[in-house]
């Protein structure tokens, strides 16, 4: 539990800089990920098969927050190696990785997708032992397949912990989230900003969970530690 802590303290000293980043990466990406979300969700609809829609949408989003979630671990893995990167260090890795990112994680997310259509166990497995891929492109600078070889080598060996912390935090983002729509909802009176709200909390939060999580990773993959808090 010291990592959600330590979460906080990153996310805080950090914060001017994460706001930049994202508003200049997060943003931009939640909002295309929304667009291309509701474009298959009525091209389903148009063609009779609604029952196809949440299909579509969990491979989009679950491929689109790999790509998220690049230049905040390339932050947090540097705040641990006590440096301190530049905007145009983490931009650079931003775009070196963003390419086999997405189309590895296009296939991540269709795999997991195909797994829980078929039960939730498969799809829940698969995610457990891939979901660290873009932590293995940034921080060990692995590409392609062999950083999804390495991927699933580290979910295989931890996959109780990965599968664990990942629970953790999502019974904390959705206790967050929670909290944040009903602030939302008492501040406006209405429900009709959720959809805005929503994006905003994911823009706002993204960081700290990918900033907990590769503070996890690194212990994963036997990784030390020399930041001391």
């Amino acid at each position: 539990m010291r990592y959600f802590l330590d979460g906080f303290s990153f996310y805080k000293r950090n914060f001017v800089a994460i706001l930049v980043l994202a508003l200049t990466t997060t943003l931009p990406l939640l909002l295309l990920s929304d667009f291309l979300s509701t474009f298959m969700t009525a091209y389903n609809l148009a063609l009779g098969v609604p029952f196809l829609m949440r299909i579509p949408q969990y491979i989009i989003s679950l491929t689109f927050m790999f790509v998220i979630e690049i230049p905040f671990i390339y932050m947090a893995n540097e705040w641990m190696n006590q440096e301190r990167p530049t905007y145009g260090e983490v931009y650079s890795t931003f775009f070196e990785n963003l390419f086999p990112v997405y189309v590895i994680g296009a296939i991540t997310a269709f795999l997991v997708a195909f797994g829980s259509m078929l039960f939730i166990i498969p799809g829940i497995v698969l995610m457990v032992w891939f979901m660290n891929f873009p932590y293995v492109a940034v921080i060990e600078k692995h590409r392609w397949f062999t950083a999804w070889k390495r991927t699933f080598s580290i979910g295989k060996a931890k996959f109780f912990p990965i599968l664990g912390i990942s629970v953790l935090l999502m019974i904390v983002t959705l206790i967050v989230n929670l909290l944040f729509q009903f602030i939302v909802v008492e501040l406006t009176g209405t429900l009709l900003v959720y959809g805005v709200a929503q994006i905003l909390f994911n823009m706002l939060f993204v960081p700290y969970v990918t900033g907990v999580t590769t503070f996890y990773f690194r212990d994963w993959a036997g990784i030390t530690n020399k930041w001391e808090w």
